[in-house]
Parts: C-alpha cells; sequence; structure tokens
C-alpha cells in the first residue's frame, strides 16, 4: 500500500472512530450510564491520534497544535451535549458559540499552513459537522429513535467527507 492510500485509510478511521465515540457520549450523557469519564478519554486519544498523523505530513509541531485545537474542541462539544441535556438554556447558547469559534480556529490554523485548505469550505464542512451533532443530539434527548438513525447515517456520510477532503490535500505533500 502506497503512502498515499495509507493516509487516507487511518484519516478515514481516525474520524469515524470520532464519530463513533461522540455518539457513545450522547448515549451514555441521556441514559445516564457512568462511562463518560472512560469515552472522554479515549475521545482525548482519537484527537492526538488525528494530529500525529497530521503531523506526519506537517511536522510534529503543526501535528501537536492541531491535536491541540481538536481537544480544545471536543471539551467544547462535550459541555454543548451536558448543558444541552440538562436543559440549561444558557449554557447550552454559550457552549455552542464557543464551539463555532473552536471550528474557526481550526480552520484558520490549517489554512495558515496549507493554501490548498480552503478556508470557507472546510468552515462549512466543520459547521455543517457541528449543526449534525446537534441534530443526533436532539434525536436521542427526545427518544425519536427512527429519525436518530437517519440524523446519525447523514452524521457519518458527512464526517467522512471531512476525512476525505483533509486526506486528499495532505495527499499533495506526500512524495510518491
Amino acid at each position: 500500500m502506497d503512502d498515499k492510500c495509507k493516509l487516507r485509510i487511518d484519516m478515514i478511521k481516525l474520524w469515524s472512530c470520532h464519530i463513533f465515540y461522540i455518539s457513545d457520549y450522547i448515549i451514555s450523557s441521556v441514559a445516564k450510564i457512568d462511562n463518560l469519564q472512560l469515552i472522554e478519554e479515549r475521545l482525548e486519544q482519537n484527537q492526538n491520534d488525528i494530529g500525529n498523523l497530521f503531523g506526519n505530513v506537517y511536522g510534529r509541531y503543526n501535528g501537536n497544535r492541531f491535536s491541540e485545537l481538536l481537544k480544545e474542541n471536543i471539551s467544547l462539544e462535550i459541555e454543548f451535549i451536558n448543558s444541552t441535556i440538562k436543559g440549561e438554556i444558557e449554557e447550552s447558547v454559550s457552549h455552542n458559540l464557543r464551539w463555532h469559534m473552536g471550528i474557526i480556529k481550526i480552520v484558520d490554523f490549517l489554512s495558515a499552513i496549507d493554501d490548498n485548505f480552503d478556508r470557507p469550505y472546510l468552515r462549512g464542512l466543520f459547521f455543517d459537522h457541528l449543526h449534525l451533532t446537534e441534530e443526533y443530539l436532539m434525536t436521542r434527548i427526545h427518544k425519536d429513535y427512527s429519525n436518530e438513525i437517519k440524523s446519525f447515517d447523514s452524521l457519518y456520510s458527512q464526517v467522512l467527507l471531512i476525512a476525505n477532503t483533509l486526506s486528499y490535500i495532505m495527499s499533495y505533500r506526500i512524495n510518491d
């Protein structure tokens, strides 16, 4: 397997895991299952893994910075999820806004290190991701299980688009 193909497969796996663990977190949070700390730790490791993969192409410093930004964003996402489940409307809105601002920081970082990362396109991709995650959360909270499945399918398809977009752009930096 060549390096570009391996990069694509690894990126898809890592972003897929991201969605699976976020889904687990949402399900466990709504059901009040006592495994949230373990899922949070796994989500954090997943963000490190994505950063490490990124660092293989853009250097260790950039990989570490990407990991930091992703972990900050996961923290904001978890705060949003928890405040929304608790019905804390003002906190939920505040966390949601900070979560969106975190995406802007991530996209600005990516576009600053590689001109091929198109800022408006990536913002759209990641904002779609946030919107679909919110939708998935709401279907779980409201026990709308038939739409939850549809929502998860949309979220998963969308994250595959993120993974493919990132790996496609990153592959330009890999020599054949």
